[in-house]
């Protein structure tokens, strides 16, 4: 008997949630309702695909982006109750205090995988949901840190779900070997909680930005964008570009060539870049055209 077959005998919508909480339509494809699935994975995908390359490549629109995912998000919250009330056998469920113990199993891996240690308070195992809940919040507070602690957070995250459904399983005889099931359940969601964690990652370090004018020609020109990290650091170099937001004005963005460095004095005169009255030869600066706008030159 092969894994997919498994998973089509277990008649338990908690466990079709649990593959559409994963991903958006794979509850469906594997149950009862395999081509209303794949419109709901290929629309999520695709409304996805088109809002990373709006907010991310320089051709595209990062408001329109920004519309493509707050859909795409949309999508996911909404096929979970499609996904729920897709189970033929639902009508014999009323509440999860209803089902026994065998039924249980996929409820607590649920729980567990929308917040970790939720799912070992149902089964009254209080120890490991309150070490498990407080590590998940740590973990959670340092993934803006290091990329490696968001990495950490979402295997953490799969480990619960596998520690919750074993606590479970001891209660009752081992029917079918369902542990195979529940270890694809966690190889499948740690795969896409970590890209679903890069995307965020990405999106919280990270930005676009349209050149305004041609200041910075010709290595850039207006129209252009530039993709910014997003750092807390002060580790300016001279001849970087930098994006500076208005500090009452956040909206208000500049985007310089950095000349001078703290405590120098730069000076623009007749054509020339002058940095403490020394004119500048390093080499991000040659065959750069420079224009005095009026407003940044002259200034330490």
């Amino acid at each position: 008997m092969t894994i997919f077959q498994k998973i089509k005998q277990i008649h338990n919508p908690w466990l079709i949630l649990t593959f559409s909480f994963i991903l958006p339509g794979l509850g469906q494809m594997l149950f009862y309702q395999p081509r209303k699935g794949t419109v709901i994975l290929t629309a999520y995908a695709l409304l996805l695909m088109t809002g990373l390359f709006s907010v991310f490549h320089p051709a595209g629109h990062p408001l329109f982006g920004g519309f493509c995912v707050g859909a795409a998000v949309l999508l996911h919250i909404w096929n979970l109750f499609d996904s729920f009330a897709s189970c033929k056998f639902i009508s014999s469920y009323k509440y999860p205090k209803d089902f026994n113990i065998a039924s249980n199993q996929w409820f607590v891996v649920f729980m567990s995988m929308m917040i970790p240690g939720a799912g070992h308070f149902y089964i009254s195992s209080w120890l490991f949901g309150v070490v498990f809940l407080a590590a998940a919040l740590i973990l959670n507070g340092l993934t803006s840190i290091s990329f490696w602690f968001l990495v950490l957070e979402v295997i953490f995250s799969m480990f619960v779900c596998w520690h919750a459904f074993y606590l479970t399983s001891r209660k009752i005889p081992e029917e079918d070997n369902e542990g195979v099931l529940v270890l694809v359940i966690v190889l499948i969601g740690t795969f896409l909680g970590l890209s679903n964690g890069v995307f965020n990652y990405v999106k919280s370090h990270f930005d676009t930005f349209a050149v305004t004018s041609d200041a910075m020609a010709h290595s850039l020109i207006k129209g252009d964008k530039v993709l910014v990290y997003k750092t807390p650091e002060n580790d300016f170099e001279r001849g970087g570009i930098y994006v500076f937001k208005h500090p009452k004005k956040p909206e208000n963005f500049y985007i310089q060539r950095l000349a001078g460095l703290s405590e120098e004095f730069v000076m623009f005169d007749e054509g020339q870049l002058l940095v403490n009255r020394e004119k500048v030869t390093d080499p991000p600066y040659n065959h750069l055209r420079y224009q005095n706008q009026g407003q940044y030159y002259n200034e330490t």
